[in-house]
């Protein structure tokens, strides 16, 4: 298993200590953020200083790391009438630019690196009026707006030399001596293999590299008699740098969304009696996204990127990797009416009870990630402005039931609060990680059900004491195309491996393995795999807090405060597969805090994660490295301080 400490980034050879007895090595070095800089910045694109550019002297290249740039700006706008209504205004601005890059193979060799450079800039605007709260009746009714655009610039490079040229053409030319990989001692594992250039005609494929009507003979007698010393070296005569081999191949992509949400919503109270309250609302959203995701070929001919359209090399990706130069510019329309209402009983000055039921949605959208392919028809037709399946996806909904009560104890010295809750999610958006990052789909259902109870407690006229407790019951309710574990995926290849050709097909005997379900086209031919794991649990089965603060006031009228959290967590599944060995252990992390406050300022130390408890923030399986794994972990302890000033 391979675990990685998100803050800290080794040089090739280092070693990190997980603490739970895992250990690996990694390079920790992007391909292709220098070039990826200069590319942006070339389409006027370029949001963000540099960070990188002494990495990127000399020929270097980016370590991996990400760097972000964020700006949150609003303009609140209150106004009280005579009368009791109110009017309030909302003006945000946010935006953010960040670069990231990762060493995306998580192996200790210059394999696979992935470079991004992204911005983001929303617009919104909210107004909501208010009637008097003293009547019987009273509502709260605005609308609201908001427009976003979204921007990623991103390269994925795969290193065909692996670092080393020497190497790889050591391990080619020894295979081509054997008859057994024909790459022909080329210094990069990217190469068309000479028995494909044979196969595709080599008068045309001697022409492209400048072969003469000798070499070519040679070419076929060597294709035909690998073993035959004589003819064995005229393999390298295709390892031809941007013709037929490439040190480095890859991608470029740039991803545009532009997202506009309009809403109207209406809230109103009614008081049935002394001690009852009726209140219900209703919200309208309609949102319209439009994305424009695009991807072309690169190469160490071109250079990171620049597209390189070379039919060889695309050949040689489709093959190798499946992936294809794109163009998609779609566009996707939602609306939806969700209601809520809640009945509330106050038996007492002390007792209040409520029960509810609302509604809710998620919108749907568009994936970003890059390799997300066009339609290939049967014939192999790429349609390279269709998108094939998973690029887009639906909303998601959910509808809640809810009972509680809220209760006041010891003279109002402690307020108890008490709640449970049953909520049932369709279609639901469930997130998988695909080997360069991840992707959303509309996979399951699910319900999820619990008690939530918190208790606040002022012990003394200093000492604030809290706890909070959650018990979880959240399973899936339909689930039956949740990827396949790592097990499972090698117990189905070799069920593949068993079956005639080397290989499932629809009307083989046995298509499942280990709970891992072989799927189809409909031709026939495999097409990916899944698992069933409805009824799978979903979520940690408890979690809580408990807190304390003390507050004192100096004698020149200055507070000063101290306070501790202590968050607690149970065991959780990190992946949507379910696989046992990506369980996140049930942990504890304490936060402190230390500050002085005045009238209009205040100085805040804080620490978070104090006993540097070492946990993970996700998991996935290790690209390229079939039945290992990777964590990318949460933050360590950490120390800083705040000031904030009111004027």
């Amino acid at each position: 298993m391979f675990a990685v400490i998100s803050q800290v980034y080794p040089t090739l050879g280092d070693e990190i200590n997980a603490g739970d007895g895992t250990t690996m090595f990694r390079d920790s070095i992007t391909l292709g953020g220098c070039a990826l800089e200069e590319h942006v910045k070339a389409e006027g694109r370029y949001g963000i200083g540099s960070n990188s550019a002494s990495s990127c002297d000399n020929d270097g290249e980016r370590p991996e790391g990400t760097y972000t740039e964020t700006a949150d700006t609003s303009l609140v706008i209150d106004i009280e009438s005579d009368s009791g209504y109110s009017f309030h205004s909302v003006t945000g601005r946010n935006t953010y630019d960040y670069q990231d890059g990762i060493d995306a193979d998580w192996l200790p060799v210059q394999f696979v690196g992935r470079a991004d450079i992204s911005n983001y800039e929303q617009t919104s605007q909210e107004f909501r009026i208010s009637s008097p709260t003293d009547d019987r009746f009273s509502f709260v009714a605005g609308v609201y707006w908001s427009e976003s655009e979204q921007e990623i610039d991103r390269v994925v490079q795969v290193d065909g030399t692996l670092g080393n040229p020497l190497n790889v053409n050591g391990v080619t030319a020894f295979g081509a001596a054997q008859g057994t990989y024909g790459q022909g001692g080329t210094d990069s594992f990217l190469a068309i293999p000479v028995e494909a250039i044979a196969e595709a005609g080599l008068e045309a494929a001697g022409a492209l590299v400048g072969l003469t009507e000798v070499q070519i003979d040679a070419t076929v007698d060597a294709w035909l008699f690998p073993a035959n010393p004589d003819t064995a070296n005229v393999y390298a005569n295709f390892g031809v740098e941007g013709a037929t081999m490439w040190s480095q191949a890859g991608r470029v992509s740039y991803y545009n969304q532009k997202t506009d949400t309009t809403a109207a919503f209406f809230q109103g109270t009614y008081d049935l009696t002394d001690d009852l309250t009726l209140t219900a609302g209703v919200r309208y959203t309609e949102e319209e996204k439009t994305a424009i995701a695009s991807a072309d070929l690169t190469s160490s001919a071109t250079g990171y990127a620049t597209p390189d359209t070379n039919p060889m090399l695309a050949l040689l990706q489709d093959s190798l990797f499946g992936v294809y130069a794109h163009s998609f510019n779609e566009k996707r329309d939602t609306d939806q009416l969700v209601p809520a209402v809640n009945l509330q009983w106050a038996q007492s000055d002390t007792n209040n009870f409520y029960v509810s039921y609302s509604e809710g949605f998620k919108s749907g959208g568009f994936n970003s990630v890059d390799d997300q392919n066009p339609v290939i028809e049967a014939d192999g037709t790429v349609l390279r402005n269709v998108p094939g399946v998973g690029f887009e996806y639906d909303d998601e909904s959910a509808e809640s039931w809810e009972i509680g009560g809220k209760h006041v104890f010891m003279d109002g010295a402690m307020n108890f609060n008490w709640a449970y809750f049953d909520s049932t999610y369709e279609d639901q958006q469930v997130s998988t990680f695909v080997g360069l990052g991840f992707v959303v789909a509309n996979a399951a259902s699910s319900n999820i059900s619990g008690l939530e109870m918190d208790l606040a407690w002022q012990a003394t006229d200093k000492l604030y004491l809290g706890a909070s407790l959650s018990f979880l019951d959240g399973e899936y309710g339909s689930f039956d195309s949740a990827g396949c574990t790592a097990v499972q995926a090698s117990a189905l290849l070799a069920l593949n491996e068993a079956a005639p050709l080397g290989e499932l097909r629809s009307d083989s005997p046995v298509t499942i393995a280990a709970g891992c379900q072989q799927q189809f086209l409909g031709d026939g031919t495999p097409s990916g795999s899944s698992q069933d794991i409805s009824g799978g649990q979903l979520g940690s089965d408890f979690e809580g807090s408990l807190t304390a603060d003390y507050v004192s006031t100096l004698s020149n009228g200055t507070v000063w405060y101290a306070g501790i959290d202590v968050n607690f967590v149970d065991d959780y599944f990190m992946t949507g597969d379910l696989d046992p060995i990506d369980v996140q252990k049930g942990y504890e992390k304490v936060n402190l805090r230390l500050g002085l406050k005045g009238d209009d300022w205040d100085l805040m130390f804080f620490g978070r994660n104090v006993t540097n408890e070492i946990t993970a923030a996700g998991a996935a399986d290790t690209p390229l490295a079939s039945g290992a794994h990777f964590r990318y972990m949460a933050p360590g302890e950490i120390y800083g301080a705040r000031f904030s000033y009111s004027f």
